[in-house]
């Protein structure tokens, strides 16, 4: 099983050759906010954050809009995990090359498979900060 290694998270890989090409193009497609280039990577038959590929596709351009009415050109992206109610679960956070604004995204994998993407408000690094590296803080 490979892992993923970003500054302070380890998220093992569940996905095949070919779910990873697709998630690194559709991460890629979030970080240039090309939202065409979304609507021909993203499958028809998947109900992303519990709608249809066209809501959501239509939810994901207002959210790029709001991005570039603070400047944005492109989107910087983190590996993450969510460590809420999907905890463990691997994501990006997106954050605004100029705004510095955060946005959370789960890339849910199951048998190998691309199965969602939604929003997260428990990421770590966006909404929930690391607390296993110590401080240097004294606890008393």
């Amino acid at each position: 099983m490979k892992e993923y290694k970003s500054r302070r998270t380890f998220v093992p890989s569940q996905w095949d050759e070919i779910t990873e090409i697709m998630i690194h193009k559709i991460v890629a497609a979030f970080s240039e906010m090309n939202i065409e280039q979304l609507v021909e990577l993203l499958d028809e038959e998947i109900e992303y954050e519990d709608l249809g590929k066209w809501r959501f596709l239509s939810l994901i351009k207002k959210q790029f809009a709001e991005f570039k009415k603070q400047g944005d050109t492109y989107l910087l992206k983190d590996p993450s995990q969510c460590m809420g109610c999907s905890f463990g679960t691997f994501g990006f956070v997106f954050r605004g090359n100029r705004s510095k604004r955060k946005w959370s995204l789960v890339f849910k994998v199951e048998d190998g498979e691309l199965v969602d993407i939604y929003e997260c408000n428990m990421m770590l690094g966006h909404h929930m900060e690391d607390k296993t590296e110590p401080s240097g803080d004294l606890p008393f």
